[in-house]
């Protein structure tokens, strides 16, 4: 399978089908900063992590080159407040079909989303999002491991800025 990927984030398997690249592989070249804007989406605690690629990086990869982690964010999470009657965020349904999560996964995620609403119509504000995207990114694991490497670290920590 070639082509762009038409939604916002997928998993490694999409990835693999896309590039051609295997699972193993493609695991290595994030590990390695090959891929920078991808997220662990896991619920859970230990090894087992669950990647979100941001596909605008596999699509068109010249066109994330020089974000920051603050205009990467800014360019991912929709603002809807200048829409009368909008909030800026993203309602829980929402939030699952846009990183393609498992509701189990979503339901493993509510206590660091802080939703906030009645139970079916709940309501994650952009605060939260940003948080989330924040302390999720594996940009953030890569600086701390290749501090020492002195070709991918400065790479990687103006990325934060």
């Amino acid at each position: 399978m070639k082509g762009p990927i038409k939604s916002s984030f997928c998993g490694i398997e999409t990835v693999s089908c896309v590039t051609g690249v295997a699972v193993d592989e493609l695991y290595e070249l994030v590990e390695c900063g090959n891929y920078l804007w991808v997220w662990n989406v896991s619920a859970g605690v230990g090894a087992r992590r669950e990647l979100r690629f941001w596909c605008r990086e596999i699509n068109s990869p010249a066109t994330v080159l020089n974000l920051t982690l603050n205009a990467a964010i800014t360019a991912i999470l929709p603002r809807r407040a200048r829409d009368a009657g909008r909030q800026d965020g993203l309602y829980y349904w929402e939030f699952r079909n846009f990183l393609r999560i498992s509701k189990s996964t979503l339901k493993g995620l509510r206590q660091e989303l802080t939703p906030s609403g009645p139970e079916g119509n709940l309501f994650v504000p952009l605060t939260s999002l940003e948080d989330f995207f924040r302390r999720r990114w594996l940009g953030n694991i890569l600086i701390r491991n290749y501090a020492l490497n002195p070709n991918l670290a400065p790479r990687l920590k103006k990325l934060c800025v």
